[in-house]
């Protein structure tokens, strides 16, 4: 009976699933490392890579659950805390509301008018780099439900003092 019990426990023991494949294989919270590395993503992640090295903008459209999202954060996971600062915002309509997130996760007290909260986040900004501070990654997720004027203010962060450094 024992030997039975041995063999039913090694059994059972070669067809567990790792512990890292326990979590949902389909979440959004699947590692980095455990996403299957198709020649899209590949070719995403480069762009992404690029896009973060030369501080220029980039733009990732497709269908819904394509995995927009999930190679952004393919990319950002890897990016050395010590030198990068990410800021993720996104599901919202109104461009004041975005910048008075962007302003919270700067860690300053957001303004109340959308002008204000632009000054601030272009002055943190223009700090920052004096500084030698952390490279800002700016994620806009669903960022076709904001406004083309609120998007040319993002668009705006990144030019004047900032393209000189």
């Amino acid at each position: 009976v024992q030997n039975e019990v041995n063999k039913m426990t090694k059994v059972k023991e070669q067809t567990e699933m790792p512990a890292a494949a326990e979590s949902d294989p389909f979440g959004k919270d699947i590692a980095t490392d455990h996403l299957f590395a198709h020649q899209q993503l590949k070719e995403m992640q480069a762009m992404l890579k690029k896009s973060i090295e030369t501080k220029i903008g980039m733009l990732i459209t497709g269908p819904a659950g394509a995995g927009k999202t999930t190679a952004v954060r393919s990319v950002t996971d890897l990016l050395p805390a010590n030198k990068f600062s990410i800021a993720y915002l996104g599901q919202d309509r109104d461009g004041t509301n975005v910048l008075r997130r962007f302003v919270g996760k700067l860690g300053l007290a957001p303004k109340r008018h959308h002008s204000h909260l632009s000054m601030q986040v272009s002055q943190w900004l223009l700090d920052n780099m004096e500084a030698g501070g952390k490279q800002m990654v700016l994620i806009v997720d669903e960022a076709h439900l904001l406004s083309d004027e609120f998007l040319e203010d993002l668009r705006l962060f990144t030019n004047a003092e900032y393209d000189r450094k």
